[in-house]
């Protein structure tokens, strides 16, 4: 994110996007004065709010229709450029009328030469030579001015987001020409109803206890990560049983605990085949993710092939065509395409007409998530397993309904069904297409020999 100061008053320009107008060009790209920012957009033509009487008047170069509603209302409204009006001056007009035509086709050329900003709902111009600067900020810095309000000269634009009880310490101060750079660390306060465990002048790091007590798993998940809140787990579980005199492996435990760290709740499934909120296995998550990254990666060797193919089909975008049949592909028509959200195009490659894909899919995010043992057991993809935990007579029934198949993969279903388990030194792997078929020819080659 960025905070950019536009002067307005020298070359700057700030332009608002009408409804409809979409930009064409990227954030950052170099544009000369005349060129196009946005695609072909019309302004839509008004209508009557209410019924009423049409009054037409001309103020300089607008041409406005006034309307007087018979509720005593009046209504103004400006003729879109080039636009006909389909009523005449005195005229009646029922609620809904159609007061004019919509405008001619429309665009935003830019005024002078410069890098082009993208914002919500505006596209600005940076001048060469500005004085106008871009800030960039981070989740410790608020903004304290809302976008297309005026600054003046030695106005405040950000403030510290600093959480309850927390001071900023100055470390060092470093001037190069016009440019400083502080380098800061933060000191927070915090209350320990416990005994602290912890002396003055340590060095701590994330996540670490300061006080005796428990810490709540979910919460150390959320603030120190993954790891951490694994080797606390394992701390405590060992604690709890050797105070018992009971003395149990690391690795019992790690099983567990990976089977309850073990998931990922979608926050964004993106392109997927996930839902919104859904919890999978990290495994099945990063499989997911792997796939779309390496269909990303075949999308971009294709966008390089069809790069001066010609186009079978016009490629159209919110009402507007970027280009026409048989016109060729570009790297800018390209680099165009992809900035307004083309998804696909229809061309010919090697003789043949294919639709290929331009547009990368977008890859799912999710957090990692902390489940208890219980309801991490019923979401292994193992239905054995999940029903031999508890819930029994619930799992087996809903494996039964949806036709589930359990391949035996994991420990737990291969020792309930009396499968050799897939472990150990003598366990060969799982066996390639190469190998596999070498042995079904070395089975053949003995069923036809003498």
């Amino acid at each position: 994110k960025y905070l950019a100061l536009l002067d307005t008053n020298a070359l700057d320009r700030v332009y608002p996007l009408p409804e409809g107008a979409e930009p064409c060009v990227k954030p950052g790209q170099k544009v000369k004065e005349g060129d196009r920012l946005t695609g072909e957009y019309h302004i839509e033509a008004p209508l009557a709010p209410v019924a009423g009487r049409v009054e037409l008047r001309q103020e300089g170069k607008k041409r406005l229709v006034i309307l007087h509603g018979e509720d005593g209302s009046q209504h103004q409204f400006e003729a879109p450029y080039g636009a006909t009006i389909l009523v005449a001056d005195g005229e009646e007009v029922e609620a809904g009328r159609k007061l004019t035509t919509r405008s001619r086709p429309l665009s935003i050329e830019a005024e002078t030469e410069g890098r082009v900003l993208v914002s919500p709902g505006s596209l600005a111009v940076l001048a060469e030579g500005s004085r106008g600067l871009i800030l960039p900020f981070t989740p410790s810095l608020i903004p304290m001015v809302e976008h297309g309000a005026p600054v003046r000269e030695g106005q405040e634009l950000f403030r510290l987001n600093l959480p309850q009880g927390e001071t900023i310490l100055v470390e060092k101060v470093e001037v190069e020409g016009e440019l400083a750079t502080v380098r800061i660390r933060y000191r927070a306060r915090v209350e320990c109803p416990e005994a602290a465990i912890v002396w003055e002048g340590d060095k701590v790091e994330r996540g670490q206890a300061l006080s005796k007590g428990v810490i709540p798993p979910h919460y150390l998940m959320e603030t120190a990560g993954v790891i951490k809140t694994r080797e606390y787990l394992l701390t405590e579980l060992q604690r709890v049983y050797k105070s018992q005199g009971v003395d149990i492996n690391d690795k019992h435990f790690e099983v567990v605990i990976r089977q309850i760290l073990n998931n990922v709740r979608v926050e964004d499934p993106g392109e997927s085949d996930f839902m919104l909120n859904d919890i999978v296995p990290l495994e099945v998550f990063q499989r997911e993710v792997q796939r779309l990254s390496q269909e990303n990666e075949r999308i971009r060797r294709r966008r390089e092939e069809i790069v001066g193919a010609k186009l079978l089909a016009p490629v159209t975008k919110g009402g507007m065509t970027l280009a026409e049949a048989g016109e060729e592909i570009t790297p800018r028509l390209l680099e165009h395409m992809l900035a307004l959200g083309v998804r696909q195009v229809r061309v010919e490659l090697h003789g043949e007409p294919r639709t290929v894909r331009i547009m990368e899919y977008r890859l799912p995010q999710g957090e990692r998530e902390l489940l208890r043992i219980s309801r991490a057991a019923l979401l292994r993809k193992s239905w054995l397993a999940a029903a031999s935990f508890e819930r029994t007579t619930k799992v087996l029934a809903e494996a039964a309904l949806r036709g589930e198949e359990d391949h035996l993969q994991g420990l737990k279903p291969c020792l309930m069904v009396g499968k050799k388990v897939p472990v150990g030194t003598g366990f060969p792997g799982p066996a390639t297409e190469e190998e596999t078929s070498q042995e079904t020819e070395g089975v053949e080659a003995a069923s036809s020999g003498p």
